[in-house]
């Protein structure tokens, strides 16, 4: 699934990194430094994906009105129509592979992933290094 997912995102010009950042950043420009905590990605990554999805005009540094020391990026124009093009092809992909499951397997497809998500809901946080 992982590797048909970024087939469909590489077709609009993203990485799978690059589509969870302009999820990030669409409702309101974000502190880098924010972004790599939010995305679990390093300073030094993030500023590199920030300058690859700025290159095809994806979203734009701007400084934070509040603190000059912060950069803040946010989605431009292009990159809001790219990250909506994106998820309608990651929909499309999710529709497609689930219609092929008989409704008995996508019912205990549904069954134990609530389970999984139980059990990762048990775990505390901070346990596991």
């Amino acid at each position: 699934m992982a590797q048909r997912l970024s087939e469909v995102l590489e077709r609009q010009g993203l990485s799978h990194s690059g589509f969870l950042f302009l999820k990030a950043v669409q409702d309101a420009p974000a502190p880098l430094s924010e972004l790599s905590r939010l995305l679990g990605l390093s300073p030094a990554t993030i500023t590199e994906l920030t300058d690859r999805l700025a290159i095809p005009g994806f979203v734009e540094r701007i400084p934070d009105p509040h603190d000059r020391r912060v950069t803040l990026a946010r989605l431009t124009p292009l990159g809001r129509q790219t990250l909506q093009k994106a998820r309608q092809a990651h929909r499309e992909l999710l529709r497609r592979a689930f219609l092929q499951l008989p409704e008995d397997d996508l019912r205990g497809l549904v069954r134990g992933l609530t389970v999984l998500r139980q059990a990762l809901e048990a775990v505390p946080r901070g346990v596991v290094p």
